[in-house]
């Protein structure tokens, strides 16, 4: 689905969602600016609810496996909104983790097929993170390949083509 395809509030949950990653990143780098990274959090709510809908939403965070998550997350806002930025922060990161880790390999190989990202991320020390995020590990494999053998065969002798048409005696 492209993004003209989606519907007006749709479009507006997607802005949402990208204005609170960039309010979020704005108050990370502003050494934790309760006010910026609370407007980002809040975006970020209105936003997935504006994209999925209400009730998909509602069943999105309330699922069981995701349980955890959502309690993180929206305890994390509860801490950065009681002046607690630094907790509050953390637990939202374990909770967005939580509840959007299924979607990183998703994610990631997107990202590696852009072309100067992906040569980012192939960096040595970014790539081990990179795969860990992903779930996978280039070192090791732990696929068997199965062995393959080969029945001996008679010793072969070399053969010059000249000497093997003259034998033949073809004209």
């Amino acid at each position: 689905m492209a993004f003209w395809d989606l519907s007006d509030s749709q479009r507006m949950g997607a802005g949402l969602i990208g204005f609170a990653f960039f309010f979020i990143l704005l108050g990370f780098a502003l050494f934790f600016d309760r006010a910026l990274l609370a407007l980002g959090n809040i975006f970020l709510i209105v936003g997935v609810i504006l994209l999925l809908g209400l009730g998909r939403a509602r069943t999105f965070f309330v699922q069981p496996d995701r349980l955890t998550g959502s309690a993180c997350f929206f305890a994390g806002i509860a801490l950065l909104l009681l002046r607690w930025p630094i907790v509050g922060v953390i637990l939202e990161i374990i909770g967005f983790y939580k509840l959007f880790g299924g979607f990183f390999p998703v994610i990631i190989s997107v990202i590696r097929s852009i072309p100067g990202f992906g040569l980012i991320l192939s960096l040595p020390y970014i790539s081990t993170l990179v795969n860990k995020l992903e779930g996978t590990n280039n070192r090791k494999s732990t696929i068997k390949k199965p062995v393959v053998t080969t029945i001996p065969s008679a010793p072969s002798r070399s053969v010059n083509i000249g000497q093997e048409l003259s034998s033949r005696n073809v004209k």
